[in-house]
């Protein structure tokens, strides 16, 4: 299935992701993996909303493989191709990836595998040989071809409390193989992004999907996706006043808060996008160095906000403005909206305890 979108934009794919040649064609990607790949139903699919978020930047992309849909319900309204083995662990899919990337032949393929190996009671160590073992069953099938793997999700069951240290050894792995790595278990909760502590739900998905699309976006490009300067705006111009840091809300319809960092800017930045994508009824409206505006429709009455966020690397802290649309009357929805960020952030230690 393919969608005909920018051409400009994949022209540059080909010099970037290597291995093809003649005429424009659509990024052909490969989603490879167990259940998690394949998905619960379409709104618990990393594919449905990683289909929408390259469409939204302009990308035109092929999902490819030998199966197509989701395990439970219909697959519409995104491209529903993939290799997504239900209940499999990596060496079994290894015994396939040769085969299957010579008859999808695909320019990227997205690897996330290994819970069905804990499950079963193997090492972490088994678990990095498979996967290796996978990243050269797919070289072998197409030399040249784009390698991303992810760190696993975390799970509640209590089988696969093994993710952990899986995931410590990927970085290592990525590194030695010459492969890209998403991670998609940053700022991860299974309790609330999971239908029963493993598969993603629709908050879940998304999660998953922004961390694909973090990883695959050097290699797409900016797309067009509405971009800001190259110097974001100063943290305060984001506040109502000069001077205005935190503590008292401002006036009815803004509310503007700044964040102390506890852990690096980078990963707390990275968290914070991939956490902000996977948000219902929300979406990313444009995005440069440091900067990002989010806009969210409210559950009742259908009003808009926007919600701005600036990384200030110097003073660790990342500088929050959410704003509505249509006046004053906002009834504290945006100084809950800040707040609750700020208490998902800090659940996943990326800032401090407001």
């Amino acid at each position: 299935m393919r969608r005909r979108l920018q051409r400009g934009v994949v022209v540059g794919l080909v010099a970037l992701l290597g291995g093809r040649s003649g005429a424009a064609g659509p990024l052909r990607v490969l989603p490879l993996g167990d259940s998690i790949t394949e998905g619960v139903d379409a709104a618990g699919s990393y594919r449905s909303w990683l289909w929408r978020e390259l469409e939204a930047a302009g990308v035109e992309a092929d999902f490819v493989g030998t199966l197509s849909g989701v395990r439970e319900g219909a697959a519409e309204g995104f491209d529903a191709d993939h290799e997504g083995r239900w209940g499999w662990r990596t060496d079994q899919v290894a015994g396939i990836a040769e085969r299957v990337v010579r008859e999808t032949r695909p320019d990227v393929v997205l690897v996330h595998l290994g819970h069905n190996d804990l499950w079963q009671g193997e090492e972490t160590g088994e678990v990095l040989a498979d996967l290796e073992e996978v990243v050269e069953a797919l070289r072998r099938g197409q030399p040249g071809i784009t390698v991303v793997l992810s760190t696993l999700v975390p799970s509640a069951m209590e089988g696969l409390q093994g993710t952990a240290e899986v995931n410590a050894g990927l970085p290592g792995l990525a590194e030695r193989l010459g492969v890209e790595l998403a991670d998609g278990a940053a700022g991860f909760d299974p309790s609330e992004m999971t239908v029963d502590g493993v598969h993603p739900n629709e908050t879940g998905a998304r999660h998953l999907a922004a961390a694909w699309n973090t990883a695959l976006r050097p290699l797409v490009g900016p797309g067009t996706l509405p971009t800001v300067p190259d110097s974001p705006p100063n943290p305060v111009s984001l506040h109502a006043r000069p001077g205005y840091r935190s503590e008292a809300a401002l006036d009815g319809g803004l509310h503007a808060d700044r964040l102390p960092l506890a852990t690096h800017p980078s990963e707390a930045w990275k968290v914070t996008r991939q956490l902000l994508v996977s948000w219902p009824r929300t979406k990313l409206e444009a995005e440069g160095p440091g900067y990002l505006r989010f806009s969210e429709k409210r559950r009742w009455l259908g009003f808009v906000d926007d919600l701005e966020l600036v990384l200030d690397e110097d003073s660790g802290a990342i500088d929050v403005r959410s704003r509505s649309r249509f006046g004053p009357w906002d009834l504290g929805a945006n100084r809950r909206r800040v707040e609750r960020l700020r208490r998902r952030l800090a659940s996943f230690g990326m800032v401090e305890p407001g």
